[in-house]
Formats: C-alpha cells, sequence, structure tokens
C-alpha cells in the first residue's frame, strides 16, 4: 500500500518536467512547493553508483536555480541514502504523516451551503489564496499543477452566511480519494467547518466510486491532526524531505 499512495500522490500533483534517473524521479514544476520540487528515490535501479545520481539530481536542480531536495520515505533506495544525505549536509525537513481511511461508514455532513466544481475557477483560487496568504507569485503556478487535465477533481468551498469559510481539493484515481489544500478562513477555525467540508468531500468520492481515502499532513499541525484522527483517518507511514542548503 504504501508505494501505491506515494504514486497516486506523484500524479495528483504533476509536476511540469521530471527526469528518470536509474529509478530516482528529479520533479520540477517552477520550485512551488517541495512535493513537487523534488528528487522521489522509488526503486531500486541498473547498477549506476549513488554518487554518480547524486551529482545528476544537484545538477538537475542547479540548472533551474533550486536547491537539491530529497524525499524520504521507508522505502527509498538505497536505504541508507537518509543518513548519506544527512552526512553531506542536507538538513532534515517537514515531518509528515500520510493517512489513510476506508470510506465503508462516515458521517453524513449537515451543512449544504456547498459549492462544487469539477474545475478550479477564479472563486476557488482566490479563496485558497486568501485563507493561506499563498504569495501572488504561486498563484500562478498552483493554478497550473491543478488545471492539468488527468484526473477526476472536486474543488470545494463552503460558505456560511453566503461568505466562504472552508475549501478543500479532492483527487480521485482508481478507487482512492485523495484530500489536498484544505484551508479555513483564519476567523472561522476551530469551529468544525474543515470538519463539515471534509465530510462533503468524502460523500463526493463515494458517488465517484471511491473506497478509500488518503492525506498528508505535517507532524507539527496539531489541529489538522486532530481533524483527522476524529473522522478516523490512521497514519500508514510517515516522510520527510533532506535538502540542501546554504546553495543558490
Amino acid at each position: 500500500m504504501h508505494k501505491y499512495i506515494e504514486e497516486l500522490s506523484l500524479n495528483a500533483l504533476p509536476a511540469f518536467h521530471q527526469m528518470s534517473i536509474d529509478g530516482w524521479i528529479a520533479r520540477y514544476a517552477d520550485g512551488y512547493t517541495k512535493r513537487a520540487n523534488s528528487v522521489n528515490p522509488i526503486y531500486c535501479g541498473e547498477g549506476i553508483s549513488v554518487e554518480r545520481k547524486l551529482l545528476a539530481c544537484e545538477n538537475f536542480y542547479t540548472n533551474v536555480g533550486l536547491n537539491p531536495v530529497f524525499k524520504m520515505t521507508p522505502f527509498v533506495h538505497p536505504d541508507n541514502l537518509d543518513e548519506l544525505l544527512e552526512h553531506m549536509g542536507y538538513e532534515k525537513a517537514d515531518l509528515s504523516s500520510v493517512q489513510t481511511l476506508k470510506l465503508d461508514h462516515i458521517d453524513e455532513a449537515q451543512m449544504e451551503d456547498v459549492k462544487i466544481s469539477a474545475e478550479i475557477d477564479d472563486e476557488w483560487m482566490d479563496v485558497f489564496a486568501r485563507f493561506t496568504a499563498l504569495p501572488a507569485e504561486h498563484m500562478a503556478i498552483k493554478r497550473k499543477m491543478l488545471s492539468l487535465p488527468l484526473l477526476n477533481k472536486a474543488f470545494m468551498i463552503l460558505y456560511k452566511n453566503s461568505a466562504p469559510v472552508a475549501c478543500v481539493t479532492g483527487i480521485m484515481e482508481r478507487e482512492w480519494l485523495g484530500i489536498y489544500d484544505l484551508a479555513t478562513h483564519p476567523e472561522h477555525r476551530g469551529q468544525g467547518y474543515a470538519r463539515e467540508l471534509v465530510l462533503k468531500l468524502l460523500q463526493w468520492g463515494k458517488r465517484q466510486g471511491a473506497g478509500y481515502s488518503y492525506l498528508q499532513v505535517l507532524k507539527d499541525n496539531g489541529p489538522a491532526l486532530r481533524l483527522y484522527g476524529k473522522l478516523g483517518y490512521r497514519e500508514v507511514y510517515a516522510y520527510w524531505y533532506r535538502v540542501q542548503t546554504g546553495k543558490s
């Protein structure tokens, strides 16, 4: 299941450019998010040395003006890659939890004032940017990434008194629904709106044929972890990044 979910998450937010390097995939999306601009050491290659692969990855990111970033999971190849990168001065960042939920028994959402769009639009983009303080230079990149017509998507906004209070994105592949971009208006956090919107999204996913859901959440995001735990999500593995710092 672990590698399967990694595959789903790679497909859900595709990079604009990527290069395969003997079992490693180097992804690039104009520098927006580590997830889309990092090396994913997915499987064992055919014999190129680790040193040569590391150099190729570093050159890949240097050529586009970024510091190299590696995504570390429990099943990277080789299995001592994390220790090797640490020894090379790569810093650990963004410890995250990958969690799943079987959609056989989920609660019904109580709030009905929800807009669901199959494609990203100006309103959803504006709401997400305001709720998360997304920098203007990243808005166009994110919109381009989410506009790629590869998978079935739902862009949702929850309203209270006609004003948006929460938003989320769902991305379907096979029988799995990925939860992305959950955000609540800063003045309305802790009031149950995020839970209602996730339940709406899970119900949408079930109608699309989803039997399971997955998500990725930072380990230091206490409110999100509590929300997902109450909904029944459970961790299946963790990941983090190794980031080369001090270079331009």
